[in-house]
């Protein structure tokens, strides 16, 4: 039996699956950040490494735009072309979408930006008077884009230990005792994401169930 289902959990309380990601990791200050500035028609930079963060928030910025029929989200690192041209006619409404006519003001989210093309830059540039927003993502410190955009950055940092303290005590419910502050203290000290965190609350609570003890203790890590 799986240690999760032993303690009374249906599921995987730490779970990493990105589809199981709760709203708890969306850093709610940039978020509304991003959203003001998006909708002041402003280019936005989200940075963050891979693991703290960037995903949800992007998830949330698509929630709070995409019932407009005005955004649309790309893959960098997909195989698929850029076509501004085409997003803009198939973005918008039923008859926009009928007609062929291109949508104005569209948001432009592009993650894993760092592998855009100098002619996908050069292809949005030509459209831009269409384009509200372009928001990129990116893991990688160091790349560079297009000075034209004039990108308002935003980094994405680990969150605090009162968070982390936070997150368990909501995952764990009833059983919060079963992974002590103090463990949870240790694990935060030598997590470097909110990924890695989930990631090592699960193994050591799997450790300190297969070593059939009450609870986790540091000797679990």
């Amino acid at each position: 039996m799986n240690w999760y289902k032993e303690i009374g959990f249906k599921d995987n309380p730490f779970t990493i699956k990105p589809e199981a990601q709760y709203d708890e990791f969306v850093d709610k200050i940039n978020l509304r950040k991003v959203s003001t500035l998006v909708k002041n028609s402003k280019n936005v930079l989200i940075r963050g490494k891979y693991g703290v963060g960037k995903t949800s928030l992007v998830k949330n910025i698509i929630r709070d735009f995409k019932g407009q029929k005005k955004l649309f989200y790309f893959n960098a690192y997909s195989s698929d072309e850029l076509d501004v041209e085409e997003v803009l006619k198939n973005a918008g409404n039923f008859f926009s979408r009928l007609f062929k006519l291109k949508t104005k003001n569209l948001v432009l989210v592009i993650d894993e930006a760092h592998n855009l093309k100098k002619e996908d830059f050069e292809e949005i540039l030509e459209h831009k008077d269409w384009i509200k927003s372009v928001v990129l993502i990116t893991s990688k410190s160091r790349a560079k884009f297009d000075s034209r955009f004039k990108l308002n950055e935003i980094k994405l940092e680990m969150f605090s230990l009162n968070k982390s303290f936070e997150i368990v005590e909501d995952r764990l419910n009833s059983q919060k005792n079963f992974l002590p502050k103090k463990v949870v203290k240790e694990i935060y000290k030598n997590s470097s994401s909110p990924r890695d965190f989930l990631m090592n609350c699960e193994l050591a609570c799997k450790k300190a169930y297969e070593k059939g003890a009450n609870k986790v203790s540091l000797s679990h890590l």
